[in-house]
């Protein structure tokens, strides 16, 4: 239960520095210029930027346990999730915001 844990913050923390931080902004910006603008906004989705960091960190996690290959599907069902929890999580997020904006 802990790995799925470990897992699951992994794949959103990745997921909003990817999508939300001041770092990857500058990235972003600096990759305009010379990258597809799909690329751009698939990095600016939390459904997108959630799924492959699914799959990063799911493949990391099997090719520590060498069963990259045996459980290939896992890596693919890993970007899923990840899309889920960090569409999810972003979702609250944006919620727990605006409720708090509302109150005060």
């Amino acid at each position: 239960m802990n790995e799925v844990v470990f897992w699951l913050c992994a794949c959103v923390g990745m997921t909003n520095i990817i999508v939300e931080s001041e770092i990857s902004k500058k990235v972003k910006d600096f990759m305009e210029s010379f990258t597809h603008p799909f690329i751009i906004k698939m990095l600016n989705c939390y459904q997108c930027a959630g799924f492959w960091s699914g799959v990063i960190v799911t493949t990391g996690y099997l090719l520590t346990y060498n069963c990259l290959f045996e459980k290939w599907f896992y890596v693919f069902m890993g970007g899923c999730a990840s899309s889920f929890a960090s569409t999810f999580f972003a979702i609250f997020q944006t919620y727990l915001e605006a409720n708090s904006v509302v109150r005060e």
